[in-house]
């Protein structure tokens, strides 16, 4: 298969870290979401009044449409990778793996500037 030519650990290293920050962001999301939804004041101001928490919320949407586009890439590899191998097949996948290295890169720099720690 062609995808197994194509892995760059810098990819993975950046890959990770936004995965890494996405979870903890949607953990944090997903609390707050629940404590609304079953009327438990203290507990979202629990979680509101922690500085990272809020940090956290704040990043959750611009982290969640990367996680969306990274998907998206990730679906085209599939496809790709399923046909038979191609100088132009691996030409495409490298490209869209350049295009997944710039979205972790968004991520990462976007958690900096948030002061998200990861």
């Amino acid at each position: 298969m062609v995808r197994s030519l194509l892995t760059d650990p810098e990819t993975s290293k950046n890959t990770t870290r936004f995965y890494d920050l996405f979870k903890a962001a949607n953990m944090i999301n997903n609390d707050l979401a629940d404590a609304k939804r079953s009327g438990d004041r203290e507990a979202a101001m629990k979680i509101l009044a922690d500085p990272e928490n809020k940090k956290q919320i704040g990043a959750f949407k611009p982290l969640n449409n990367i996680s969306d586009e990274l998907s998206k890439l990730r679906a085209q590899i599939q496809v790709i990778g399923n046909r038979p191998s191609s100088p132009e097949n691996i030409q495409r996948i490298r490209e869209i793996k350049y295009r997944q290295t710039l979205l972790a890169d968004r991520a990462v720099k976007l958690a900096d500037r948030a002061g998200l720690k990861y």
